[in-house]
């Protein structure tokens, strides 16, 4: 990706089909922004029974979550972003992580796989990719991330958003469609140890607590155990309203099976 970037006046597209939670289409599309063909997502079917846990490829390096919205949840987000600061980008991204906001209808899924892309370990991302080229770009001028995500997905000479929101087994919906289910992910940064929860729609990201997994080897790259997250989806699936309860799932990001 150039440094180009597009008119400051021109605005994120007001709403898009939202992705579907299918870690094939994730995979592709992650690949497509340039993770490395060494990692791919998978579906998670239980946090706490060990032998579903035990047949995901491992460690699990994120966990991108979709769950139904629900009045409980609306109210608790109100509470918690009224304490979170006001994002310092260039700071956030030296000292926690990257996080962007969501401006566009339904694109919750883009900016979940975006911020799980983008605070991966360095290694795990191909060189020059777009998601690499994006990233050194916006480490010259944080001012321009606005316009550096728009380039990124939502330029209509490239029209990659597109390619993988048409994607799925599921009735595609209307991108003007009210839906209720959303995407977040839940990262750590390995520098510092701390767990975040990375959600475009909240005023910043959530700085979960200090990770249990700091044993110097492949254990502590993997979320899949971690009491913070676990708990936090957990209290998640709770609040869901009763018709809901079912509507949730996961994938994670591990090795690519051979």
């Amino acid at each position: 990706m150039s440094k180009e970037v597009l008119d400051e006046e021109e605005e994120y597209p007001a709403s898009v089909v939202p992705l579907e939670s299918n870690p094939e289409i994730f995979t592709e599309f992650a690949h497509k922004l340039g993770l490395s063909p060494l990692l791919s997502f998978y579906d998670i079917y239980s946090l706490t029974d060990q032998d579903l846990l035990q047949i995901l490829p491992q460690p699990i390096y994120s966990i991108i979550l979709l769950f139904p919205i629900s009045s409980k949840y609306e109210e608790e987000k109100l509470v918690q972003d009224k304490e979170l600061s006001a994002p310092l980008y260039e700071k956030d991204a030296k000292n926690d992580c990257y996080w962007f906001e969501q401006k566009t209808k339904n694109a919750c899924g883009f900016f979940a796989l975006l911020h799980v892309l983008i605070n991966l370990p360095s290694s795990l991302i191909n060189l020059n990719s777009l998601i690499d080229l994006f990233k050194k770009n916006l480490i010259q001028d944080f001012k321009q991330r606005d316009n550096l995500v728009k380039n990124l997905i939502f330029n209509s000479n490239q029209c990659i958003y597109q390619d993988y929101s048409n994607k799925g087994q599921t009735i595609t919906p209307d991108a003007n469609d009210d839906v209720n289910l959303h995407f977040i992910c839940f990262m750590k940064n390995y520098n510092n140890g701390n767990l975040y929860e990375l959600d475009g729609r909240r005023r910043n990201f959530l700085k979960l607590g200090k990770s249990i997994n700091e044993t110097g080897t492949q254990e502590d790259k993997n979320i899949i155990n971690e009491k913070l997250i676990v708990d936090k989806i957990l209290h998640y699936m709770d609040i869901a309203d009763d018709e809901d309860k079912y509507k949730f799932s996961m994938i994670g990001l591990g090795p690519t099976f051979d």
